[in-house]
Formats: structure tokens, sequence, C-alpha cells
């Protein structure tokens, strides 16, 4: 899109727009035209010259040229009139450009000269009627109720990143990014429309959750949005929103941190704060980890303040707490004494630093941190030792129950036998704890495992685990899933119904977060010929449907989808879905695959909300 390529002036502003200056004739009995100056508005328009000239040869007409970019449409195709488009100067200064007419075997070339006005200084006025740590508000006047705008935010450095340097350009990536959004079949226009992106008027917009660490721009521009694109018939304008992180300021801890194998021991007592602080611990390899010895420079000491806001934003947006108890759930008051298990062996980094709330809004980071440095040591060894029982084996699935010896924490890890290489049992430890994460359990541990291949080995390992470290040595315990065969259960019926997300949202707000993705809950209630232990069900919209083969419909639905009935989807008016789905057997086979005719519904279909909220209550609830 060029940054001059503007919609058309509505042909009734063309009297008011396109203003013709008096002025004689150019000289030229053979060739010239009535009106060689033309005035035209910043918001460009319809024009048109009157020319006169003797001896046409046949159909020819005369042409137009010009080097103007902001001229355009030339359209000589009348006799006696030339017409042509000037686009909106979306500039502030005045232009002006020349039109030069030809004819062929005639000498004289008539000029038309177009100057423009340049554009209005405020077609949009954007004035920030609220800025805080993280929230910010506008609202934004057009000069006319007629312009159609669009207001939005980015982060300054998104325009680096996207490398974007000009309005052209801008423009551009926001028309791809809102093309992008659409998944319904509806038009530019439509979307921008209903998703409210589109205004006209007086209007507001308020953002949340933004980081006090970050410069923002706000923007906005008016359009003329026809069908599947838009064009700027306005400069954007703009104001930033600069970094607004409180001033940080020197305070003093006395800290005493002692490490006996991977408990730490943590003695603190500020001094000259009596409000609350944090002790934030990072381990050497994470993140933010800076070297004993080097500077803890001004940029990691902006890191960790953005990090703990975003920490303290979330409690306090999401979840609803107050600063008070924000400041209670992650910072101490006060001299304290405390112990805590982290991982053995490991250097650690402990920043501890003042945090405070003003005017009750989102706790900040007050004070510069206080860099502390310490190591844990190592774990005693344990004679624990296991007994595994794994039962139930069927193609997919299996039923493993794990009985330690004495209570002390371990963990455990399935995997394909063939991934477990070769060696020694301390080769085969080292690569287990290396790439799979650890789930540091106590007690019997019993687990349902479904989602596995048929006729495929697996290893179970086991090993007693505590502060990152093996305790033990590693226990290998193996076994190969059931092979497969026609199963005689299948997927008889299922009942459909659609809820409107609106109507259930104005019951349970849990469900807010799905506006604008779609339109309806689609619960499917399904129906087997004999109880079914596992169900294997996908719903697809119809077009994703006809693109997959059978067999490859029946393969996804064995390796990813399990689930329970009833179940829910999100779903669009008007679109089409087709349900796809198997039930196991208590062999756990599966048999024919259910494919259901292709449904659809309207906004006119739904059933009342309130039955949806109540039938997956347990899901809000968990």
């Amino acid at each position: 899109m060029s940054r001059y390529i503007i919609s058309v002036v509505a042909a009734l502003l063309l009297s008011l727009a396109c203003g013709k200056e008096a002025s004689p004739a150019v000289q030229g009995d053979d060739f010239s035209v009535v009106d060689p100056i033309i005035e035209v508005s910043e918001r460009g328009a319809e024009c048109e010259v009157e020319y006169r000239l003797k001896g046409f040869v046949g159909d020819i007409m005369p042409v137009a040229v010009t080097e103007a970019a902001w001229i355009t449409d030339i359209d000589n195709t009348q006799k006696g009139v030339i017409r042509f488009r000037v686009l909106p100067n979306l500039e502030l200064q005045s232009r002006e450009a020349t039109l030069i007419l030809k004819y062929i075997d005639i000498a004289t070339q008539p000029q038309i000269t177009v100057r423009q006005a340049g554009a209005v200084s405020e077609r949009l006025k954007i004035e920030l009627t609220d800025v805080d740590y993280s929230e910010c508000s506008i609202s934004i006047t057009p000069d006319s109720d007629d312009i159609t705008y669009i207001a939005m935010m980015a982060e300054k450095r998104y325009f680096d990143e996207r490398g974007i340097t000009n309005a052209e350009e801008l423009i551009d990536s926001d028309e791809a990014l809102f093309t992008s959004y659409i998944t319904d079949g509806s038009t530019l226009e439509e979307f921008l429309t209903a998703s409210g992106l589109a205004m006209q008027g007086v209007g507001t917009k308020r953002w949340q959750d933004l980081s006090p660490a970050k410069e923002y721009v706000i923007y906005a521009y008016g359009v003329d949005v026809q069908g599947d694109s838009y064009k700027p018939i306005t400069p954007i304008y703009h104001k930033v929103v600069d970094k607004r992180m409180p001033e940080r300021v020197a305070q003093c801890f006395d800290v005493e941190i002692e490490a006996q194998g991977p408990e730490v021991t943590f003695h603190i007592e500020p001094q000259g704060w009596e409000g609350y602080y944090v002790v934030q611990l990072v381990e050497d390899g994470e993140a933010g980890y800076i070297e004993q010895g080097l500077p803890f420079t001004a940029e990691a000491e902006e890191q960790v303040a953005e990090a703990f806001f975003y920490i303290a934003d979330h409690l306090y947006y999401f979840e609803q707490r107050s600063a008070e108890e924000v400041m209670q759930q992650l910072g101490y008051r006060g001299e304290v004494t405390y112990t805590k298990s982290l991982n053995a062996n490991h250097r650690y980094m402990a920043l501890i630093y003042a945090i405070a709330s003003e005017n009750g809004n989102v706790p900040m980071v007050v004070s510069q941190p206080q860099v502390e440095y310490f190591s844990t040591g190592a774990v005693e060894s344990s004679d624990m030792t296991f007994t595994v029982e794994i039962s139930n084996i069927l193609p997919r699935s299996v039923d493993v129950r794990i009985t330690p010896s004495t209570d002390e924490p371990y963990t455990a890890v399935m995997m394909y036998a063939k991934n477990l290489p070769e060696g020694d049992k301390q080769q085969q430890l080292e690569y287990v704890m290396s790439n799979y994460a650890p789930l540091e359990i106590s007690g019997v541990y019993e687990e349902h495992i479904d989602q596995l291949p048929p006729e495929t080995e697996f290893v179970i390992a086991v090993y007693g685990y505590y502060a990152g470290a093996a305790t033990t040595e590693l226990f290998l315990y193996r076994f190969a899933t059931a092979s497969d065969a026609e199963g005689h259960n299948k997927i008889v019926k299922v009942s459909f119904s659609a809820y409107d997300i609106a109507e259930v949202v104005a019951i349970e707000p849990y469900y807010a977060s799905m506006m604008g993705y779609a339109d309806y809950f689609l619960s499917m209630d399904v129906e087997t010929l004999t109880p079914a232990p596992t169900l294997h069900f996908e719903l697809y919209a119809k077009s994703q449907y006809d693109s997959y083969t059978h067999a490859e419909i029946r393969e996804s639905l064995l390796e990813y989808s399990y689930t329970s009935s009833p179940d829910w989807a999100l779903c669009s008016y008007g679109n089409e879905y087709v349900l796809c789905g198997l039930a196991e057997d208590e062999n756990g086979y599966v048999g024919e695959m259910y494919i259901s005719e292709p449904i659809s519904f309207t906004s006119e279909q739904t059933s009342d909300a309130a039955i949806f909220v109540e039938l997956y209550k347990e899901y809000v609830e968990r």
C-alpha cells in the first residue's frame, strides 16, 4: 500500500473540495485548457478539467501525464474533458504538481497546475486521561463524526522488531494483523466493525496489564474501509507513554545465610525500612544469575523490578488480591529467620529488595537489590528400595502402582525402552535426570496411564530424589503394551446443544476470556454401544474434515484424542462441523469410527445458558 493511496472522497463533496480558480484559456488556438489552476483541499477530490482541441484524429484522445504519485486514475475517455483523482494529503505541508496534456502532431502542450492544502494539524485529538503503573486510558476526538478511525497501542520496541520506519509500513502491518484475526469468512470491514476496532465519534480506550518498565506508543489514524481493505485518510497521530517505574534508592539489610547440605537458613534484618521486602533466589544456570565479582548493572536492576511487577500485577488484577495481600504473599516484614530446601550442589545469588504500594496500587520494587552469594552442599544417600506393580496392560493404557520402602521422597519416569541408552546404572541415571523433568513424590503412588501405542516396550525408572539430587541407585521396570485388535464397542449417537457464549458469561464470568474467539459453546453428549472405559472423539471444522482421509482421522484420534462425555468445543455461528469418534471396549480395542452428519447452529437455535453452566460446573471448580 502506498502511503498516498487513499480512498475517493464522495462526489457530493466535489464542489467543496475541488474549486476552480478563474483564469483565461492557456494560449494556443489549436490546443488549450479552460482552467489551468486547480485548488484542492487536504482531503483530496475527484477533479475534471475541460480542454479545447482543434483537429481530433479519429477516436484518438489527448493524454495527461504527471510525475506526482498523489494524482491518480487519470481518465481521458471523454472528449473535451480530463478527469483525475487527487489523493488526501497526509502531510502538514501543502504540495503542488503539474499535469501536461499531449496530443499527436501538435506541439502545444497545455499544463494544469494542481495545488493541494496541507493536512489539518489535528484531525484526531488523542488525550491521555489516566496513566499509572499498569493501566492507561485515552479519549479520541475527531474533527468530524464522519471519520472512521483506528486507535492502537504497541510497545515502542515493536516498531523496531517489525522493521516499521514510516506510516505506510505501520498501516500495512496493522491491516495484515487484523486480516490474520479473521477466521469466520467475514470481510475486514465487518470484522473491524464487529470487534470495535473501527470507531466513530468521540471514543475511549483502556489498556491494562502494562509494564511500567516499558515505553508504549498510542497511535490513531482515520481510515476508509471498503470490503477487505482500508486506506488511511488522515496522518497518524500518537502519544508516547514513558517508563513509569518508581525511583529505586539504596536500602541496607543485615543478612546471614548458612547452608547445611541443601538446607539453607536465612536471617535478615532490615536497617531503617519498616515495610515489606523480598528475598529472591537465582540459581546458577538460570536466567538472571550474575557470577560473583561481576557488577550488578542498572539493566539487571530494571529486569528484577519488571519481573517482580509481572508477578504482583497478576496477583493484583487476575487473582483480585489487594496490595497488602500481594506484599504479604511475596515478601517479609521486619526481622525474620527461616529455612528453605534448595537444590543440592548449586551456587545461588540472593537479591533482597524493598517493595511498596502507592495508594493501594500494584506493589513495586522501591530499592536497589542487595546482592548476596552462597552455595548448597550434597544430600545424604538413602537405602530406600521400591516395589512396582504393573497391571491391566491394554493396547493403549496401563495401571502402575509404586510402593517405596520408606517415606523419603523419590521420583519416577516412564519412557520408551528404546530411548534408554546402554551402559551401567550410573550412566543411565545421569541420562534420565538430564532428559526428564523429575516430579518429587513420596508414599504410595498410583496412576492410570493412557495414550500409549500398542505392542510397544516401555521402562519405568524409579530412584530416590531430594533437593535436585539422586539419593538412591536407579531401579528399572520393563513392560510392553498389549497387541491391538478390532473391538466390538462403538459410538452410536451424539447429542449436540449450542449455548451462546455471551449468555454463558453473563451467568458464569469464568468463561469471559473466550469471548471474541467464537460465538457459542457446542456441548456433545456421546452414547456408546456398551459402557466405554475410554473415548476418543474430536470435533472438526467441515473444511478440515474434508482435507483428511478416514485413516488419518482414525490415527489422530487414537494418538491424541482422549476425552470424556459430555464435553464441549468453541464454535462459530453458520460454520459446519463434523464429529468423529472411537470407543474402547473392556479389552482396550476400538471398533468402527463414528462420523456425524455436518452440523451447524445459528443464534436462534441456542439453548438456555444456565444448563451449560450447571452441566460443566466441575470444569470451573477444578
